[in-house]
């Protein structure tokens, strides 16, 4: 099953943008830009093997890559998932024959195929600092930032992209059911995570060899580090014991794009405390997905779940914000959720992830993905394991 995003309405949009800036070409330097404006998936990292998307306002596009690329682009370009087939590469060491030019002189490489394309005087850049770094202005070249442009457009997602993180959702859920099936007394994490990522990997390949599929998916806290939002040292050896809150993760990957779907799991029988935080962690998130809607702005939601803390006497216990950006990277643009007073548009799409972390109770967490609609927002991951009794683990 092909997964594909119109690519075309894309790369309109940027030459408008040069059209309308008076720019002769953008440039994008950062991975996930990159991806965005060619959709290949970098497979090199750039402090060490610099690339770069050129966007011209007129003439076709093109990419300097390391040559370490070279396939890895052929596959992408034969299975349609990247659009830009005019490649220049360059080498990881100077050659005795075919000669081509090394790492070291990206400098010259990147003058010289502008040139060839008769594109000089204003350059668009996704970062300058990426590009600096590795390009030197001159007279017949000037740099113009246009990262905000960019991050712009990448905030509004299209049809086809919430597509994708729809499906990405949909195989997240399928980790969900498993969880719920094999999550036990005794168990050991390594032993839940190998059966739930076997179980959304199945899901994952029906979507075809010709997609990039992606998969993590792992307990991130249970029993004593359940209240260490990220892990810790120690949580990843535990086995599983009566008792423990658990919050575990799942996060599949579909060209590009990621669901983010987190749950709050009890094995056996929750306190009268953790039933309370549980409750009041479930009715925050709840308050924060009511408050995303067109007509408030992206700090109405992370105020909704705080207030909700503050009302049940648990603001002590909030760690982080309620949710960010999600798209082609974990966590985009905004990352500034509580503070930011941009009004909510339909096609933005966010996680609502508001928790709590008790030391000596426990951590609660839901991780859910909401699109911005015209109406009340979508909820993409599935509502069914937000359940007390759901997700209350009665077995060994």
């Amino acid at each position: 099953m092909k997964v594909r995003v119109d690519h075309k309405r894309r790369l309109e949009r940027i030459r408008q943008y040069l059209s309308e800036n008076k720019l002769r070409a953008m440039v994008t330097f950062e991975t996930y830009n990159l991806l965005y404006a060619s959709g290949f998936i970098m497979d090199t990292a750039f402090v060490e093997r610099p690339f770069a998307a050129v966007i011209p306002a007129e003439g076709d596009p093109y990419m300097i890559l390391c040559e370490l690329s070279t396939y890895s682009s052929k596959f992408a370009i034969e299975q349609g998932l990247c659009w830009i087939d005019d490649i220049v590469f360059y080498s990881e060491h100077p050659r005795v024959s075919k000669r081509v030019y090394t790492v070291k002189e990206w400098n010259r490489l990147f003058h010289e195929a502008l040139a060839q394309r008769g594109l000089k005087g204003s350059i668009g850049v996704d970062s300058m600092s990426l590009a600096t770094s590795v390009v030197t202005q001159t007279g017949g070249l000037q740099f113009v930032d246009c990262s905000e442009f960019i991050r712009d457009m990448r905030k509004i997602k299209s049809e086809e992209e919430l597509d994708i993180l729809r499906k990405c959702a949909q195989a997240s859920d399928v980790g969900d059911e498993r969880l719920a099936e094999v999550l036990a007394d005794g168990k050991y994490h390594y032993e839940v995570e190998s059966e739930v990522g076997e179980a959304v990997w199945k899901e994952l390949v029906k979507y075809g060899t010709d997609n990039y599929v992606g998969l993590n998916e792992y307990i991130m806290g249970s029993g004593p580090y359940v209240v260490a939002p990220h892990s810790a040292p120690g949580n990843a050896g535990r086995k599983l014991e009566k008792g423990d809150v658990v919050i575990t993760g799942v996060f599949p990957r579909i060209n590009g794009y990621s669901a983010e779907n987190e749950r709050t799991w009890f094995i056996g029988e929750p306190t009268q405390h953790q039933v309370k935080a549980f409750n009041v962690m479930k009715k925050a998130t709840e308050a924060c997905i009511e408050a995303a809607v067109i007509g408030n702005r992206w700090a109405d939601i992370d105020a909704a779940a705080q207030r909700v803390y503050e009302d049940a006497g648990y603001a002590e216990y909030i760690l982080h914000r309620t949710g960010h950006g999600k798209g082609l990277e974990g966590h985009e643009y905004p990352f500034d959720m509580a503070f930011n007073m941009e009004p909510l548009k339909p096609g933005m799409v966010s996680s609502a992830e508001p928790g709590i972390y008790m030391p000596g109770t426990g951590a609660f967490r839901f991780a859910d993905n909401i699109i911005i609609t015209t109406g009340k927002a979508e909820h993409v991951t599935s509502l069914k394991y937000k359940d007390l009794d759901r997700v209350t683990i009665r077995r060994k």
